[in-house]
């Protein structure tokens, strides 16, 4: 019989350190993807696996600061890597596009241009102007 109360008072203290080290877990790794958030394949791998982590916890301890602090960093993190992932993303697409429309090539010629002598031609063959007065 006093085994059997052993055995209990065990499960007991399994159940409770279960669940605080889950909590431990996944506020650790929350804050290892909040700081790696530019380093994508990294940040949401750890992201995913404090919020896991968190649930777990949550569901076998309850709910402590930890778990909580878990929770929301991760998410903060996906959100935050989202959006820098959404920016690289349209910065490559606007600049491949300049780069087909000839945009990039028109600021090119213009930073090579001599106004000095550019100028002159371009202004007299724009009036047919041949240097002769009459």
């Amino acid at each position: 019989m006093a085994e059997d109360l052993e055995k209990k008072e065990e499960k007991a203290e399994v159940k409770t350190n279960g669940g605080k080290g889950f909590a431990i877990a996944s506020m650790v790794l929350g804050i290892v993807s909040v700081v790696l958030f530019c380093l994508w394949y990294l940040a949401i791998p750890c992201a995913v696996l404090a919020i896991v982590f968190s649930v777990i916890a949550k569901k076998k301890a309850g709910k402590s600061g930890m778990t909580v602090a878990g929770l929301v960093l991760g998410i903060v993190s996906l959100g935050i890597t989202a959006v820098m992932l959404i920016l690289i993303t349209v910065g490559l697409v606007a600049s491949t596009s300049l780069l087909g429309s000839g945009i990039l090539d028109d600021i090119e010629q213009r930073a090579n241009y001599s106004r000095s002598y550019d100028y002159y031609n371009d202004y007299y063959d724009y009036y047919n102007y041949d240097g002769y007065d009459f």
